[in-house]
């Protein structure tokens, strides 16, 4: 890994609908707040374009591909473009239902490289789609490979499938997020375990809100922000745990409650 792997967390779903924006802007929020003396980026490295828990200032991949293609704009500029909340700032993903076609698979590098000179932490929303060059552009990144799973049998079964796609991409999920987890599902943590990459170090899970979740997309809100105590302590912990793997200086890494699952 380069000196920035560590400080790139790069979130991708292994379906539709799993959570994976909710989580990954999540997380960065929650290290933004905790750290205001360090600067945070959400890229949405996707085909989503409509987050409605961010503003609609700043940029979206759609604006500067070719600058960051043909290497025309600066790092410092490309940070001034970006929607920002304090320390918290965000590029969305593209507007159109096609316009991911119009990136290359080496547009997720040159961005992430361009934007590790100006921030701290970054945060790499990469979708679900193996298929996309922005997608297999993200996981290829030298960066923390972080996979969003639930405790659905198509979820998982997909997952499965795409396996041969992982290994021939060289990808390696160092974490695993099981999001929306029901203590009575009959797809518990070792379950989950025996389903999916054998290489993946940590597996974490986060408390089932799926009311909540719904009220969120309602008021355009996340779900860090409600009243979802066991989540948000939940996420806290997984967020102070990625803090700490990054190595970066005058963390506040949240108190950690316990370790959720480990791997032999």
């Amino acid at each position: 890994m380069n000196d920035n792997a560590d400080r790139i967390f790069v979130f991708h779903g292994c379906d539709r609908k799993v959570g994976t924006t909710m989580t990954a802007l999540g997380i960065a929020k929650l290290i933004a707040a905790g750290n205001s003396d360090i600067s945070v980026l959400f890229a949405a490295v996707n085909g989503n374009d409509d987050i409605p828990y961010l503003g609609e200032d700043g940029i979206s991949i759609d604006d500067i591909r070719t600058t960051i293609e043909n290497n025309l704009i600066g790092s410092s500029e490309l940070k001034f473009r970006c929607g920002h909340r304090d320390n918290l700032y965000y590029i969305r993903g593209t507007g159109g239902v096609f316009s991911h076609r119009n990136f290359t698979v080496d547009f997720p590098g040159l961005l992430i490289t361009k934007a590790a000179e100006v921030f701290d932490i970054i945060v790499v929303d990469c979708g679900n789609d193996p298929d996309s060059g922005l997608c297999v552009g993200s996981l290829k990144t030298e960066g923390m490979q972080i996979l969003v799973v639930n405790q659905n049998e198509t979820s998982l079964s997909r997952l499965e499938k795409r396996k041969n796609v992982y290994d021939a991409l060289g990808v390696n999920f160092q974490f695993c997020i099981v999001n929306r987890f029901r203590e009575n599902d009959p797809h518990d943590l070792g379950y989950i375990k025996s389903r999916i990459f054998k290489e993946t170090d940590e597996v974490f899970m986060l408390k089932d809100e799926s009311a909540q979740s719904y009220l969120c997309e309602i008021d355009r809100q996340l779900l860090c922000d409600r009243r979802c105590h066991g989540y948000r302590e939940d996420l806290n912990y997984i967020a102070g745990f990625l803090m700490k793997k990054s190595g970066t200086e005058s963390v506040s890494v949240p108190r950690l409650r316990k370790k959720i699952f480990d791997f032999l």
